[in-house]
């Protein structure tokens, strides 16, 4: 089923909006349907990594929580050395 949404901005947020489309040369619209499709994208992607990670549980491939937050730490650590 296609048709139209209408959202309700503040202007403040209107105005961002308007100077955001311009200096991408779109529309309004079309950047508010950009930003719908990108949400809905991610949603799905989002889904599918949980449904993914919830059935590699489900088959017992999992990491100890030990090396987990081991490999967090040395991640951290090469993070804060750049």
């Amino acid at each position: 089923m296609a048709g139209d949404l209408a959202i309700r901005l503040t202007p403040a947020e209107e105005a961002q909006l308007d100077a955001l489309a311009k200096s991408r040369a779109q529309s309004p619209s079309e950047l508010a349907l950009e930003a719908v499709r990108d949400a809905l994208r991610f949603d799905t992607a989002f889904r599918e990594a949980v449904e993914q990670g919830l059935a590699a549980v489900a088959e017992g491939d999992v990491l100890p929580f030990d090396d987990v937050e081991l490999g967090l730490r040395d991640y951290m650590a090469g993070k804060s050395a750049s």
